[in-house]
């Protein structure tokens, strides 16, 4: 983590850590101000930790995928298969491709765009995110991975809320990468109201969804994109009751 920021300024350094760092551990007997650990980053963050010493272990352990590459391969095929929309192993495969995604998202961010040998145009996305006609913009445009280089997470929620579609009837499919890839960037642990947007997305495509089947819509394409949405936040975001109403 040190060579990541050698050759910033002290200035621009203190900038960067001044807002989450550093996060005091804190116990029982010190525990964050359940008042205020909702409206700080550093509370929330010592408050989660906290709440997660008092599970079991086997709660919180990480388990290893070890048959990724065979998840994978599943993946892919059910993709190409309409048919397989309503099982769990669909909604499975989805979740299972975006793990994966996500790992290659965090391993050429550390590896091809460090720091200390890439400038990033984060700030051009920024910039697009605070304009009326931002959605114009995102629709006409690919994200690249450097717009997420270095971007806070709260712009990653900001890019989200502007993506949540008003009704289920305004979606742009030239939205979906930018959907998708707001959803790689985001980092555990979630604050409670990025968990209650990514819920409302993922609910919005279940009326979407619903939509689609009622006017017998051929096209497999967007009907697809829903169960990949649903999907993710059921099973990768503590969602999994969303599964059973899909």
């Amino acid at each position: 983590m040190n060579d990541m920021y050698t050759s910033l300024d002290h200035s621009s350094d203190d900038e960067l850590l001044q807002q989450a760092l550093p996060v005091y551990e804190c116990d029982e007997i010190d525990p964050p101000d359940a008042s205020k650990f909702l409206l700080c980053a550093n509370d929330y963050l010592r408050h989660v930790r906290l709440e997660a010493s008092k599970l079991p272990e086997t709660l919180t352990f990480h388990i290893e995928h070890k048959d990724e590459a065979k998840n994978e391969a599943s993946t892919l095929a059910v993709s190409r298969n309409p048919h397989l929309c309503s099982s769990n192993c669909f909604h499975r495969a989805y979740a299972n491709f975006f793990r994966l995604s996500k790992k290659d998202f965090y391993n050429i961010v550390g590896q091809k765009f460090c720091w200390d040998s890439f400038m990033s145009p984060s700030n051009v996305l920024i910039s697009v995110l605070s304009v009326d006609d931002c959605r114009n913009w995102l629709a006409t445009h690919q994200p690249k991975l450097s717009y997420f280089v270095g971007l806070s997470q709260a712009n990653v929620v900001k890019l989200l809320e502007v993506l949540l579609p008003t009704s289920s009837s305004k979606w742009d499919s030239n939205h979906e990468t930018w959907l998708y890839a707001g959803l790689l960037a985001l980092e555990q642990p979630l604050h409670p109201d990025t968990c209650f947007l990514i819920r409302t997305i993922a609910k919005t495509f279940q009326k979407l969804l619903k939509k689609y089947r009622s006017q017998n819509m051929v096209d497999s394409k967007a009907k697809r994109f829903c169960h990949i949405i649903i999907s993710v936040v059921a099973f990768e975001f503590g969602q999994r009751d969303l599964v059973e109403a899909a």
